[in-house]
């Protein structure tokens, strides 16, 4: 069906669908009563008010970005990203962008309520662990209903047990046995050229900020954001040392957004600039 009445919804290609499950599901599975495939602008806004009617509703970027405000917080969507609302609390969600795409399933069923509050202990934004499954199982169960070739009651409930089995396995040790921070710590060192944000590692954590943010520093005796500057200076320190890269090139491999920053920041904690830390490296002290 063809969505109306709300702003921003792009409606040659988007589509929604309503379910009637079965006597059986409601009793024994998880189920979905709504879901759709929305092609979005920047207008598209959705606010809704605490009610007494509790559904839980993935929300999936494929394309663009979102922004959803629930419980308090303000979580930004990024494509692949997977978000769980519950529609009993007071929420909104927005399209940031014009080109924004994104699925979404109402669910309810079996152990939903269980399930879904064990996962808002961690975050209420996901990035899943498996982008490729999570992407299909939520694609074929709105895509048959938008078909009319709907999948059966059982696969539904399968696929979103699926989908919700892989998020609450981010709470646990990633795989080599690293916990949640050994592997923020090996992402940071990894990456540490790119825009990392103490958000964005907590989200890949799975972990709210500032909960994150405590256990990193109680494992490492600094701070997200200090562990992050501390390696870009360190891995500066070897690239003055090593290359004969220029302060803009070795700025940019280190993450930062222009070499006066990098050549500013790097001063503060050296009490050198960078030109004068390659000089005496090279001849001296």
């Amino acid at each position: 069906m063809k969505p109306f009445g709300e702003a921003g919804i792009k409606l040659k290609n988007s589509e929604y669908y309503v379910n009637a499950p079965s006597d059986f599901a409601r009793e024994n599975l998880f189920y979905t009563e709504l879901g759709g495939h929305y092609f979005l602008n920047r207008h598209y806004l959705v606010s809704r008010q605490i009610t007494n009617f509790r559904f839980y509703v993935f929300h999936y970027v494929l394309h663009g970005e979102m922004l959803l405000v629930t419980g308090g917080k303000e979580y930004l969507l990024h494509e692949n990203d997977l978000a769980i609302v519950d529609t009993s609390r007071a929420h909104l969600y927005a399209s940031c962008r014009d080109d924004t795409e994104f699925l979404f399933m109402r669910f309810q069923g079996n152990h939903s309520k269980a399930m879904v509050q064990r996962l808002f202990q961690y975050g209420r934004v996901f990035s899943p662990p498996y982008i490729n499954r999570t992407h299909q199982a939520l694609l074929d169960i709105v895509s048959g209903f938008l078909e009319q070739k709907p999948l059966y009651e059982e696969t539904i409930s399968s696929h979103i047990h699926t989908l919700l089995c892989d998020l609450l396995t981010l709470r646990y040790t990633t795989k080599r046995g690293q916990s949640v921070i050994d592997e923020a710590i090996h992402y940071i060192e990894s990456n540490y050229h790119l825009p990392i944000t103490v958000a964005g590692l907590a989200g890949r954590a799975c972990l709210n900020t500032s909960y994150f943010s405590q256990k990193f520093k109680k494992q490492t005796g600094l701070t997200p954001k200090q562990y992050l500057m501390k390696t870009r200076m360190n891995a500066a320190k070897i690239l003055l040392q090593n290359t004969s890269w220029n302060i803009r090139e070795i700025a940019e491999r280190t993450g930062f957004p222009s070499d006066a920053y990098f050549s500013s920041y790097f001063h503060t904690c050296f009490q050198r600039t960078p030109i004068q830390y390659r000089c005496l490296g090279k001849f001296g002290d």
